[in-house]
């Protein structure tokens, strides 16, 4: 198992063994070290984001203000018994955030802005860092929208096509 440094110097684990991100400790730190200030780290679990998002990346999160969060962040909130990173689709008329799997077809349940932890702002991939807020990283997260909003609605058709 790999180990790397926290932010408050302590050894930490870089392995993807256990799925944490719906374990109560990990959900209780990660809140109060973002509400602090700090900067977290961990490993993904899961597809609904991908393939931006590979299970096992390393994804870094950085604090951030509800009001600085823009349609196509990567975010991470709190749910009812764990946190997840999804990208914002929307905002309601109440002021609630929609977020989307990037794998997925339908957003989550509105969220709340005391909800937001923070906005994912790196992947470590096979020991690659990719930085996500670049202006290459939001063309292509444009490209890969309406790509797979085109292959939804052809396949339909084919679907349609095809009876």
């Amino acid at each position: 198992m790999r180990t790397g440094r926290s932010s408050l110097g302590g050894k930490i684990p870089q392995s993807c063994g256990s799925r944490m991100n719906t374990h109560k400790t990990f959900v209780d730190l990660s809140t109060e070290l973002l509400q602090d200030g700090q900067s977290i780290r961990f490993c993904a679990h899961g597809m609904s984001m991908k393939p931006t998002i590979l299970h096992g990346d390393f994804v870094t999160v950085e604090p951030i203000e509800p009001s600085e969060i823009r349609r196509g962040d990567i975010v991470l909130y709190r749910g009812r018994n764990n946190v997840i990173a999804h990208r914002v689709v929307g905002l309601t008329a109440s002021k609630r955030f929609l977020f989307c799997g990037d794998g997925r077809e339908t957003a989550d349940q509105p969220v709340r802005p005391d909800q937001i932890l923070g906005r994912v702002v790196a992947l470590e991939r096979d020991g690659r860092l990719l930085r996500l807020h670049h202006h290459w990283m939001q063309v292509l997260y444009v490209a890969r929208f309406y790509l797979s909003r085109f292959r939804g609605r052809l396949m339909q058709w084919l679907r349609k096509s095809g009876s």
